[in-house]
Parts: structure tokens; C-alpha cells; sequence
């Protein structure tokens, strides 16, 4: 007689089960580790989109506010004042203007000034009726804001209006000139004419 051989029997060992685990596990922490840096991306994405979302607004709702613009309405028999001036009040600049109120067809008086690195829109009735102004937080983040203005013939200027007699005049346009703590300085040009 043979001596019968014991059948080996089918299956996998010890050591080739832990071998699979531990692959199974490395692959498990890359996927984890590449699902996580896709969101981080991807959020990361979302918040600048937002932010550069928020910014074309402001731009846009600035140059509404500068090609609407309308002459404030006279406070006494002969005295004009312009629809656009430049405020300046030690380091803070404000840019106040008057533009048309398409709601119920009268004026607005709107001011842009920055306060505590927020940029702030401030809006009040200009014809002369009594109802308090409300004041919007339009950007955060600022650093600076700078306005000039340019005539017709390219000269720039640092305030507007120049003097007395050119109270009802416009400029040919405005730039502004924004520095923003995540972006850097921005610059926009707003032709008015």
C-alpha cells in the first residue's frame, strides 16, 4: 500500500488573508486621502467664485449708480449742486452721488465709502422728504478705496467737482481703485459719457 498523501486543502492561508487586508486598507486611506482633497478643492473653488460673484456685482451696481445720475433737486431759488462729489474726511473718502430711484420716480442719494475694511453703500432720499437712510455692507476685506476723475480732454483729478462753477458739470469718467486683502488691487474704469 501507498502511503496516501493528505490533500492540501483549498483556500487561502493566514498570511495571504492578512496580505489582502492590509492592501484593501492602503488603497481604502488613498481613497479617503484623494475624496478629501477633491472637496477641499472644490470648496476652496466655491468660496472664491462667491467672492469674485460678489465683487462683478458691486462693479455692477456701481456703474447703475453712475450712469443714472441726476441733478439734486435745488434747495433754494438758483443754487445747484452736483449730482456727483467726493467727500473727504481725514483718511476715508466718500463718493456721494444722486441717481434716479426707478421705484417711484424721484432721487436717491447713494454714498460708497469704506468703514472697518467693509465697503458700504448708503442710500437716503434726496428729494427733500423726510425717511431714514438704510446703509448696506457691500464687500468685506478692503483695504482701500480711491476714486478719480477724468475729464474730457484725459486730464485726471483727485476730487470732483473742481470748484463752484463746475458743481452741475460731470466728469468723462471714474476710476476706482480697490485693494482688497484676499485679491490685490483692482482698478475699473467707468465712462460716464
Amino acid at each position: 500500500m501507498r502511503p496516501q498523501r493528505a490533500k492540501r486543502e483549498q483556500g487561502l492561508t493566514l498570511i495571504e488573508v492578512m496580505v489582502a487586508i492590509a492592501i484593501f486598507a492602503v488603497l481604502g486611506v488613498l481613497s479617503y486621502r484623494a475624496v478629501s482633497a477633491m472637496i477641499a478643492t472644490r470648496d476652496r473653488m466655491e468660496s472664491e467664485y462667491a467672492r469674485w460673484r460678489q465683487l462683478a456685482r458691486v462693479m455692477q451696481l456701481i456703474e447703475n449708480d453712475l450712469t443714472q445720475l441726476a441733478p439734486r433737486p435745488q434747495r433754494a431759488a438758483g443754487q445747484s449742486q452736483g449730482a456727483l462729489t467726493l467727500v473727504r474726511g481725514g483718511t476715508m473718502e466718500q463718493l456721494q452721488l444722486v441717481r434716479h430711484d426707478g421705484s417711484n420716480g424721484g432721487v436717491e442719494q447713494r454714498t460708497w465709502h469704506v468703514e472697518d475694511g467693509t465697503l458700504l453703500l448708503t442710500r437716503q432720499r434726496a428729494d427733500g422728504s423726510n425717511g431714514a437712510g438704510s446703509s448696506d455692507a457691500m464687500l468685506d476685506g478692503v483695504k482701500t478705496l480711491t476714486w478719480r476723475f477724468l475729464s474730457a480732454d484725459g486730464k485726471e483729478f483727485d476730487n470732483w467737482p473742481q470748484g463752484p462753477n463746475q458743481a452741475g458739470q460731470l466728469p468723462a469718467a471714474v476710476r476706482m481703485q480697490l485693494e482688497l486683502n484676499d485679491a490685490g488691487k483692482l482698478s475699473r474704469l467707468f465712462a460716464l459719457h
